[in-house]
């Protein structure tokens, strides 16, 4: 809205002043020189300059460029704040519907070990796959190029080329899926793991799959780029550009875009070769975009849950099984809600709330909770389906306890902001 309001206002004051317009009356042109700007403010990807597109030219009057910036740059600060709390916030509310095993809480770190080392190992694969099909002097290459193609017969030089590619084709494209189930596999493990993060052992784990995933996207953006070079579709690299020296320069690209301090040129690191073109570019935005995917999305939220879980945990289960009895008084219908349906039956969601109750009741830090937590479990009903007032009366006091956790315990709220099915239903069955 920005854009087409300051670019029809442009276009106007050109018309006006009697300067050439071109085409459609000025408007592209503004509109191009404001969309510049928009993607210039957008900070860290630092897209203009990723994409190699210049500045498009223009005498567009420096009091409107300054009012575009001033509306621009704060609505683009509140976008970004609300998405990463939206994103800690989700994540810890989230991880409170899974109940916690009780100890020893073994299992998740023998999991999570597990998953670690299968990113190594399949890291490791990835890499030697890469570097037989990607490295001009590689052992397959020089069987695929010098054996494989003349007796398939591959004539002329386009088919040549392509023919020549078609391995790390093949590569690119079953990476790219096995990738995105590996990845998708971990988030779901993750829901498993982070209920019982009480130590930072198993956050770290969580982290290393990120980075896991991080460096998965860098080893296919490399093969992306070279492959592209090699059947000539707009990426132009050195004949001596190999795997190493490209991944050297998507390496230098993220961590010169880290905000901070300048580490690139700390550490006196130039950029092994340079990525020109708008196709390279396009690459290269790619990867900065699942990097801060992965940091605001993953890596922050993770560390957040983590910590809420090491110094809130029992309170966050009493919440997450007092969530699961009151949806289940409601008839709540949790059939596309895998996050209830883990703490099982009515029965089992009301042992998790006793033995979870237990559980504060016994720690020192927690005895301001003792009392509005011994409402809650005094109004828990015995019955699977009791009156709308025995449940409307347990609903009230869950709502009670999330107060005096919040107000107890400010950082804990962050977890705490899902409210317990119908509780205007409550209220109404008590005052009724």
């Amino acid at each position: 809205m920005y854009v087409e309001t300051f670019a029809i206002v442009t276009a106007c004051v050109w018309r006006a002043e009697g300067r050439p317009s071109g085409p459609f009356g000025g408007l592209w042109q503004a509109e191009s020189y404001y969309l510049w700007h928009l993607l210039d403010a957008v900070p860290i990807l630092d897209i203009p300059a990723t994409v190699h597109w210049k500045e498009p030219g223009g005498p567009v009057p420096a009091g409107l460029v300054l009012a575009f910036q001033l509306l621009l740059v704060p609505q683009l600060l509140r976008a970004a704040i609300a998405g990463y709390r939206f994103a800690v916030a989700g994540a810890a509310i989230r991880h409170t519907h899974y109940p916690a095993e009780e100890e020893p809480r073994w299992w998740p770190k023998v999991l999570g070990g597990g998953v670690s080392a299968a990113i190594v190992a399949g890291a490791a694969v990835a890499t030697l796959l890469a570097v037989q099909t990607l490295a001009s002097g590689s052992w397959f290459l020089r069987w695929w190029t010098g054996r494989a193609l003349p007796w398939m017969h591959a004539d002329g030089a386009l088919v040549q080329r392509w023919a020549a590619a078609a391995p790390a084709i093949l590569l690119l494209v079953g990476g790219l899926l096995l990738f995105g189930n590996v990845a998708f596999t971990a988030v779901g493990l993750s829901g498993m793991i982070l209920p019982n993060a009480r130590s930072w052992w198993t956050t770290t784990l969580v982290l290393f799959a990120a980075a896991g995933w991080v460096y998965g996207i860098l080893l296919w953006d490399a093969g992306l780029l070279i492959t592209l070079d090699r059947v000539g579709v707009g990426v132009r690299l050195p004949d001596s550009a190999g795997p190493a020296t490209v991944l050297g320069a998507l390496a230098w690209q993220i961590v010169h875009m880290l905000p901070g301090p300048d580490i690139t040129g700390t550490l006196h690191w130039s950029q092994p070769v340079a990525l020109d073109g708008v196709t390279a570019g396009a690459v290269v935005l790619s990867l900065k975009l699942v990097t801060v995917a992965a940091l605001v999305f993953v890596a922050l939220p993770v560390v957040r849950t983590a910590v809420l879980r090491t110094r809130y945990g029992p309170v966050l289960d009493v919440w997450g099984a007092g969530l699961a009895v009151s949806r289940h008084l409601y008839g709540v219908d949790e059939r596309f809600d895998d996050t209830t349906n883990n703490w099982g039956g009515f029965e089992q969601r009301l042992a998790a709330l006793r033995e979870a109750g237990r559980a504060v009741s016994t720690l020192p830090r927690f005895a301001e909770l003792k009392a509005p937590l011994q409402a809650v479990l005094e109004a828990a009903p015995e019955r699977e389906r009791p009156p709308a007032e025995e449940a409307g009366r347990f609903t009230v006091a869950l709502l009670a306890f999330r107060a005096s956790v919040t107000d107890a315990f400010p950082a804990a709220s962050a977890a705490l902001a899902e409210r317990p099915a119908s509780p205007d239903r409550a209220a109404a069955s008590l005052q009724g």
